[in-house]
């Protein structure tokens, strides 16, 4: 197979640098051309320009084919027949496949080839020649049609006839196949206006789809009518395919979310089973999936946008006033204080004995008990007498200016931590999650995307507590403000409820900033493989994206899914004006009696010192 595909770059190659004389040995057959075949081909090439023709064909006991030595120098040309498979990776949609048919066994062996050649490409434009009489096709155009049907063909022009008598019809897919005479070209002047080939996926004709509610917000979630109490399907993913299918003209049928009579939702695993057996067209999730992954039968829509992978943890516990005053008169600060105040309590003591008249005494009792410096640092007036020298005076005014500093700085710290309500810091890394031993809920889908595109032993390492569930319960929990375990989400998901938290007197979840797991994942839908709706939805998505409307679908389903999941802001969270009470300053109230106390004390030895001294002076 290696081997093969090997040999058919090569013949792509030779095919492309050798322009119009890639078929040497039929040059001189130019003459022999089927004119109304080649003028066919012009005329769709006119269209949309032909990269590849694929030429299908049986393979037959007798000389014959039609085609056999028909020459086709305009165009690199693949031939094969039922027993080779093909496949075409054409992501500018520009091949054309070319099948020759004489009867009902063509028919079958060579639309069933076909299928495989074209994977993922049922947009692709497809002509079949009929060789027979338009009189006896019709068994054959019912056959094709179911085909059709089958294998998701939808862009399909068929030529009818032998000799010089043909016909020209356009198989309209929609609802049901059926055919519309076309008028052929006749000649290489080709003055017909009339598209060949149209586009058929951007009417629909009222085909039936179905489509599964996820119930995973903000994808898809049940709503209530507050006035009417009626409830109804919501969401970003639900309400841009509803939008879908009106301007492409589908009609939507729901398939049931829930499981029988239990009520239970379906689970991914379960509604990826119904997708890949063509049970369903829709599912209204939008998701990261994995690159190399993907689940049978189906495949990813075009991107809507890109998201990031975060983890949620619970948010820290305001702190009481207690708290605040023990952090501020921690042993830190109580320490940087004490230094200070004995390094100002030396200065002032050397520079005042310096000045002084008599040097008999130093005064070594004020290195411990400096009335002057506590003063000062508590910003209270300091007597200075009349006849104090100038060195003195200016060392009373700069330990009143630090006074008020310090005084200023302190008032400014604590006005901030009991105007902002501080509160303790949340889990910032992934050696604090895991200290925590808080379990972390992560659904299947981002598990297994992790463990495929991210980081194979993520888990082992780094997050050991992981808890899986699936996306609808897992989302649920979060929108909850369950503050019992943390968890992992999406940015899309995070910034709606970080917006809501702003209600709330205070936040429940916060996210952790230093825990990075991976971003700017692409997010899609999910479709049948190979389905007709495919370039429908990615050229609808791709509009919607450029005019802003999933921004309007996005913003609208986080309201509503903040409105209906969130619970409501109760009176003890919401914001409201909060008052400082008498027992808050309890701490503030035993300090300021302990400074009278002290105050006191201080006064008594002071009275004491006095009197001794006094008596001192006496006895001299």
């Amino acid at each position: 197979m290696a081997k093969m595909k090997l040999l058919l770059c090569c013949l792509l190659s030779l095919l492309w640098s050798g322009g119009s004389c890639c078929w040497p040995k039929f040059g001189l057959e130019v003459e022999r051309r089927e004119d109304v075949l080649y003028n066919l081909l012009v005329q769709v090439n006119v269209e949309e320009p032909i990269v590849l023709l694929l030429l299908l064909q049986r393979r037959q006991p007798t000389n014959l084919d039609a085609l056999q030595h028909w020459p086709f120098s305009n165009w690199p040309v693949l031939r094969y027949d039922e027993r080779y498979v093909i496949r075409v990776i054409n992501y500018t949609r520009k091949a054309l496949a070319l099948i020759y048919i004489r009867e009902i066994r063509d028919a079958l062996l060579l639309t069933a080839a076909l299928a495989e050649s074209l994977e993922g490409m049922r947009e692709a434009r497809i002509i079949i020649w009929l060789q027979i009489e338009k009189s006896n096709a019709q068994e054959l155009l019912d056959l094709i049609g179911r085909q059709a049907r089958r294998y998701y063909y939808y862009n399909i022009l068929i030529l009818i006839g032998e000799g010089r008598r043909f016909s020209l019809l356009r198989m309209q897919p929609f609802p049901q196949p059926s055919y519309e005479e076309l008028r052929l070209p006749l000649n290489r002047t080709l003055n017909n206006t009339e598209r060949l080939f149209v586009q058929h996926w951007r009417n629909f004709r009222g085909k039936r789809a179905v489509m599964i509610p996820s119930l995973v917000p903000p994808n898809s979630f049940i709503s209530r009518d507050p006035r009417t109490g009626r409830e109804y399907f919501n969401g970003f993913c639900y309400n841009l395919m509803e939008s879908f299918a009106k301007h492409r003209n589908i009609q939507l049928e729901y398939l049931s979310p829930f499981l029988n009579e239990t009520r239970r939702a379906q689970h991914r695993p379960e509604i990826m089973l119904l997708i890949g057996r063509g049970e369903v067209d829709f599912i209204t999730n939008v998701q990261p999936f994995s690159q190399r992954h993907q689940a049978e039968g189906t495949q990813r829509s075009a991107t809507l946008g890109m998201v990031s992978f975060l983890i949620v943890v619970p948010c820290g516990h305001e702190l009481s006033i207690r708290q605040i005053y023990l952090r501020m008169f921690s042993p830190k600060s109580m320490l940087k204080l004490l230094a200070v105040y004995v390094g100002l309590s030396l200065f002032e003591t050397f520079v005042a004995y310096c000045c002084r008249k008599s040097k008999l005494n130093f005064p070594y009792s004020r290195f411990v008990l400096n009335l002057n410096v506590l003063r000062n640092l508590i910003n209270h007036t300091v007597p200075i007498a009349r006849r104090s020298r100038l060195p003195v005076r200016i060392l009373g005014f700069q330990l009143a200016l630090l006074g008020i500093m310090c005084n200023i700085s302190f008032n400014a710290t604590l006005s901030t931590w009991l105007t902002k309500q501080p509160r303790e810091r949340h889990i910032q890394n992934y050696a604090e999650l895991n200290a925590s031993r808080l379990p972390v809920l992560f659904d299947y889908a981002s598990y297994e995307l992790i463990e495929t595109e991210y980081e194979a032993d993520f888990f082992t390492k780094k997050v050991p507590n992981a808890v899986c569930m699936e996306a609808k319960d897992q989302v649920e929990l979060l929108l909850s403000l369950n503050t019992s375990y943390a968890y992992l989400t999406y940015s899309l998901i995070w910034n709606a409820l970080e917006v809501y938290q702003q209600n709330y007197k205070y936040p429940l979840l916060c996210k952790s900033n230093d825990i990075h797991i991976a971003e700017e994942f692409p997010v899609n839908t999910i479709l049948q493989k190979n389905s007709i709706y495919a370039a429908a939805l990615d050229d609808y998505i791709m509009n919607a994206q450029n005019v802003g409307l999933t921004k309007l679908f996005k913003l609208r389903s986080y309201h509503d899914m903040m409105i209906g999941k969130v619970p409501s802001v109760a009176c003890d969270s919401v914001k409201s004006p909060i008052y400082t009470r008498f027992d808050d300053l309890q701490l503030f109230w035993k300090l300021y009696l302990l400074g009278h106390v002290m105050g006191l004390l201080i006064f008594i030895v002071e009275l004491s010192v006095g009197r001794r001294q006094m008596r001192v002076i006496e006895a001299i």
